[in-house]
């Protein structure tokens, strides 16, 4: 089970089960009862996870729009604990100084199954984390003047959640951007140079993005 969350217009949490064994079912079952108690909660059945809309529609956000450009920083975390009132008033701050509507942060829990394999034998190395948000920045295609404010708030909103979220989840690479190389070290720490040694074997010519 796992838990997501948008920040927008209006906060949306999902809760999502993945049901495959008996065991599954009745765990599901179990908090689903609770879950009726909440008139504002609505449970639904899918055949697979593709089927599942996370983003309401009625929010109309860009990324649904093949018209429009985009980028994304995804941050890695533990449990907020005591910070919880801290981070709730800087999600606000953050949301209040977006430049449109399609601009925001999102975030999603990890599995406990990725804190019990061992993080010497991948890259990555924060498996400790307990929550993956992303900052979400989109402008209309062209429009350079909102492509610049967009890309702003999307590098002073990750500014304030460091402290709540201080590493990275490659979910883009930013090359072209100036906060590549401190994504890279966030990312990937001590490993980075074994990942270069990687790339220097397989991709002699760069024709991959660089590290």
């Amino acid at each position: 089970m796992s838990i997501q969350w948008i920040f927008s217009d209006q906060i949306y949490i999902y809760i999502v089960a993945e049901i495959k064994t008996e065991k599954d079912k009745i765990l599901a079952e179990k908090y689903t009862v609770d879950f009726k108690k909440y008139s504002s909660l609505k449970i639904r059945n899918y055949k697979s996870f593709n089927d599942v809309r996370f983003f309401p529609k009625e929010l109309n956000l860009f990324e649904l729009n093949s018209n429009n450009h985009s980028e994304v920083i995804s941050l890695l975390g533990n449990d907020l604990k005591n910070n919880v009132k801290d981070f709730i008033a800087t999600l606000s701050e953050i949301n209040f100084l977006k430049p449109n509507k399609s601009c925001y942060v999102a975030s999603q829990q990890l599995g406990c199954n990725s804190n019990k394999k061992n993080k010497s034998s991948s890259l990555f190395i924060h498996r400790e984390c307990s929550w993956k948000p992303w900052i979400y920045a989109s402008w209309e295609k062209d429009n350079y003047e909102d492509k610049n404010l967009a890309l702003t708030w999307m590098n002073q909103s990750w500014d304030k959640l460091k402290r709540f979220f201080p590493y990275i989840h490659m979910a883009q690479l930013h090359n072209h951007l100036h906060s590549h190389k401190e994504e890279m070290n966030l990312a990937f720490g001590n490993k980075l140079k074994d990942l270069k040694l990687l790339k220097k074997f397989y991709d002699p010519a760069n024709i991959l993005p660089p590290l």
